[in-house]
């Protein structure tokens, strides 16, 4: 039953950025006292539907890719008899103010939604991996900069950075730009800060699948290094602290924290030589690890140590300020990306589309429900930004043809408002296309390679 959790998530997904979006037209609509003729969650036959107390037929249909708010006075469905039981003015008599507040809602929602996510986030708080990494691989950026020892990532030009996630948006930004990405980082072995500045040209601008981190040499790993010690444990009376990396157990090197815990699990209960370093000075202590009883009722040994991580969490007047912050700053990047690929510097072949956008719901909802609202967050607001396109179907174009009619002191040329929507449905048509070749290319490149 593994395979549904992709098209279910990517309904439920799809399904709430939708309905938020909709609902933003639908309450700025009742307050400006237009009639809402229908509120609709998708395209096409109706599967389910009622009609409200004031008049408003809502349904679910067939389609999900998008949904509509159909207005008085609007072309779709105008003449379906629905008007007669609606109360409210028809769209053409409200104030070009209400028009724009109207066509605005529907972004201004997901941009909301965004940040209600982020904010909950913050405030429930969240532990992430720290983002280390091995030595630089070979060939590599970092590698030429004589990085060989592991290291702890600290900051991303600059900026502060908790987990992976934070390094990979911000590297993102970069893409297709030439100039200098400085790396600040926590060297294991010397015990030293420093900032390392990596030189990039015309970053990774014909890649369709750009990997940031292989491209600098980051490879990110567990190591076995301390991250959080517990109270009373036997890891805290060997003075074991953040930061110590462990190289070996009884003599035995570890290189990682999978090797660490498979060693320490088969030594209940005996004294155990750790051998660990912390800054440049090397320390050996003898351990008992803690005799636990594991999953199959066998004993097994624990130092009560975890993973280097750091758990980011704030008050609930901080979150709102973070949350604002948080989408802000992916809203920023969505405009670059978008600006980046319009100028050629970032491929085309990057955008995903519903194929893709399935196949990384699934995998993050199968991961944890923490990435599966951060997707939903980050979608929430790419939704909200192209929706802002000055395309007549989305809510940019419609903001430019009430301003004209506005301008004009009437509507706009039947014959001019049917060119523009068909000219807008071949491009969001040759676009879904598109980025659905790209999806079927990413998912079965091989097979059509080989």
């Amino acid at each position: 039953m593994g395979f549904l959790t992709y098209p279910l998530a990517f309904l439920f997904l799809l399904g709430v950025l939708i309905t938020v979006h909709e609902f933003g037209h639908f309450i700025a609509a009742r307050l400006a006292g237009v009639k809402v003729l229908r509120f609709s969650i998708g395209f096409g036959p109706s599967i389910f539907s009622f009609t409200g107390k004031l008049g408003t037929e809502f349904r679910l249909a067939l389609l999900p890719l998008g949904g509509f708010v159909e207005m008085q006075g609007e072309e779709v469905g105008e003449k379906d008899g629905l008007q007669d039981c609606v109360q409210g003015k028809p769209l053409h008599k409200a104030s070009l103010f209400w028009k724009l507040i109207i066509t605005l809602a529907g972004p201004v929602a997901n941009f909301l939604l965004a940040i209600v996510i982020y904010t909950i986030i913050f405030v429930v708080g969240s532990e992430e991996l720290s983002p280390v990494s091995e030595g630089a691989k070979q060939s590599s950026a970092l590698f030429e900069k004589g990085e060989r020892s592991p290291f702890l990532l600290e900051e991303v030009d600059g900026q502060r950075v908790a987990g992976w996630q934070d390094v990979l948006f911000l590297l993102g930004d970069r893409l297709g730009e030439t100039g200098f990405i400085a790396l600040g980082i926590f060297d294991f072995e010397t015990g030293e800060k420093r900032v390392i500045s990596v030189p990039i040209k015309d970053w990774l601008v014909s890649e369709s699948q750009p990997d940031v981190l292989k491209s600098l040499g980051l490879v990110p790993t567990i190591l076995s290094v301390v991250g959080r010690v517990e109270s009373g444990s036997p890891a805290e009376k060997a003075d074991l602290t953040r930061g110590d990396l462990i190289l070996s157990i009884d003599g035995k090197a570890v290189a990682n924290w999978r090797e660490l815990v498979e060693e320490i699990k088969t030594r209940p209960d005996e004294p155990t030589r750790v051998e660990y370093k912390r800054a440049d000075e090397v320390f050996s202590r003898i351990i008992v690890p803690a005799r636990i009883e594991g999953s199959k009722g066998q004993d097994m040994g624990r130092l009560g140590i975890s993973p280097l991580s750091e758990i980011v969490s704030y008050g609930v007047l901080e979150s709102i300020s973070k949350g604002f912050e948080e989408t802000g700053a992916k809203m920023l990047m969505t405009i670059s990306m978008i600006t980046k690929m319009i100028q050629g510097l970032i491929s085309a072949d990057t955008l995903v589309g519903p194929v893709g956008i399935a196949q990384i719901a699934g995998d993050t909802a199968k991961s944890s429900l923490f990435s599966f609202v951060q997707l939903m967050a980050l979608l929430s607001i790419s939704l909200g930004i192209i929706n802002l396109l000055p395309i007549p179907m989305l809510d940019g174009g419609q903001v430019i043809m009430h301003t004209l009619e506005s301008l004009k002191g009437s509507a706009l040329p039947d014959s001019v408002l049917q060119l523009s929507f068909r000219v807008s449905i071949l491009l969001v048509a040759t676009i879904f296309v598109f980025v659905t070749y790209n999806d079927l290319i990413r998912l079965f490149g091989s097979v059509f390679a080989s």
